[in-house]
């Protein structure tokens, strides 16, 4: 599958409502090889948390986001937020945090996030 076709996939992902669906685009946005955007990739994945995904640490498939147990930020129980935190330091997750609220909002209101705004310019 071409890069352009994984962007728009997860554009529709991201416009289905999904909370899963939402969170498995957050993921490819931030991923290196796809998104390359991990501020961005985080605000949606906590987009995910907030819209009902399970982003506890008991969730299988957030096996990608678990630590290393023999790191010192590693906490037992730490779910997908505090991994993101810990990931892009305070500054980047509060920009995360703030876009989160901004795509929330835009899903909500129907202003619904496409290609451009899920992989777009920088957040």
């Amino acid at each position: 599958m071409s890069l352009a076709a994984a962007q728009v996939r997860a554009g529709l992902a991201i416009r289905s409502g999904d909370a899963e669906a939402i969170y498995d685009a957050g993921r490819a946005i931030a991923s290196d090889q796809l998104g390359r955007n991990p501020l961005r990739g985080a605000a949606w994945m906590l987009v995910a948390c907030e819209r009902g995904y399970d982003c506890s640490a008991g969730n299988a498939l957030n096996e990608a986001l678990r630590c290393d147990e023999a790191d010192p930020a590693c906490r037992p129980g730490a779910n997908v937020t505090d991994l993101l935190a810990a990931q892009l330091g305070p500054a980047d997750y509060a920009r995360a945090f703030a876009l989160a609220a901004e795509y929330d909002a835009k899903l909500t209101r129907g202003e619904v996030a496409d290609r451009e705004l899920a992989f777009g310019g920088a957040p």
